[in-house]
């Protein structure tokens, strides 16, 4: 749900910065240029399910309680990887919001035309964040017993690269010295899987949040083509911010179980979104920026809805070496 509120915001964004768009300049770094980094991660794939108006209850809103991560990193070209060496301590107690172990890996491509993204992400243990709302009960509800896995890829083809750099906005690589946007293409792929020790709802209520509510595990294949729009601007000197996103719609195919209601397999249809958000500065020698990519999936079974966010935060500064 945040997620969906987010892309209006980011819609309206765009019917604002269109008005605004200016031709734009970029600057790329001398091509032995090397950039080196250090941040903080924290990846969440965070579930939620609407249930069917008729049962008057409230949605419901799992999260993870995951630890985030400390990391080096380095760009070259249009190449570059972070890794995580340490945890930072999480601030939510296991005792209430249980733990979540986790594997998480995304790697992102940007040249002046062209983007790539890569994911695969692997979550075991949630909590209802909104226990209070739906059982009536103290926070939390904990599900160890949930594992969901998201592997996804997407690729996308910038109309006007001279207006706007991704190479600037997500591998600080480059810097753009003007505020400007272009639209793009989009092709997006996405394997959802999860599964649960019981149901995807609290056992009490598996019933009443339809069949949805009621799976015991399942994975969902998405396929989709779109477009979208990117926008950068340079506020002042180096620092920018960076706002896109891109909306896919094509076929997805489900295969899941359920406690009550059989086992489904089937082909429907679907949409695809992915965003970014990035603020910060790029400066000849260092750089700095807080960015977040977000990908979401929906599955839909009449007026049941479950959503898929996967979402990355991503604090980070460096410095750039000529080699």
């Amino acid at each position: 749900m945040i997620l969906v509120a987010t892309m209006k915001i980011l819609v309206f964004a765009y019917i604002m910065f269109l008005s605004i768009c200016a031709q734009a300049q970029t600057k790329d770094l001398p091509e032995s240029t090397l950039s080196v980094r250090v941040g903080i991660t924290a990846p969440t794939i965070p579930l939620s399910l609407e249930p069917p108006a008729s049962s008057n209850r409230e949605p419901l809103l799992y999260e993870q309680n995951a630890n985030s991560k400390f990391g080096i990193g380095a760009d070259y070209k249009w190449m570059g990887f972070f890794v995580s060496v340490a945890d930072v301590q999480s601030e939510l107690s296991p005792e209430t919001y249980g733990s979540t172990d986790y594997f998480d890996f995304q790697f992102h491509i940007y040249t002046k035309k062209w983007g790539f993204d890569l994911y695969a992400q692997d979550f075991q243990g949630y909590y209802l964040s909104n226990t209070q709302e739906v059982l009536g009960t103290e926070c939390c509800e904990i599900r160890e017993d949930i594992r969901s896995k998201f592997y996804g890829a997407n690729v996308f083809y910038v109309f006007n690269p001279e207006k706007l750099s991704y190479v600037a906005a997500g591998n600080l690589t480059a810097q753009q010295i003007s505020s400007g946007g272009s639209w793009s293409l989009y092709a997006g792929y996405g394997y959802q899987n999860f599964n649960t020790g019981s149901t995807l709802a609290p056992a009490s209520l598996s019933t009443d949040y339809g069949v949805l509510g009621n799976i015991e595990g399942g994975a969902f294949q998405t396929f989709v083509v779109g477009g979208g729009y990117g926008y950068t601007g340079v506020i002042a000197g180096p620092f920018f911010f960076h706002i896109s996103a891109q909306l896919g719609l094509g076929p997805q195919y489900q295969k899941f179980s359920t406690a009550d209601f059989g086992n489904y397999d089937q082909l429907k249809s679907a949409g695809k979104a992915t965003g970014r958000f990035a603020l910060g500065w790029s400066g000849e020698q260092n750089f700095g920026a807080v960015q977040i990519t977000a990908d979401n999936t929906s599955f839909q079974l009449g007026e049941e809805l479950i959503s898929f966010n996967s979402v990355l935060a991503f604090t980070s500064f460096g410095w750039r070496f000529d080699i």
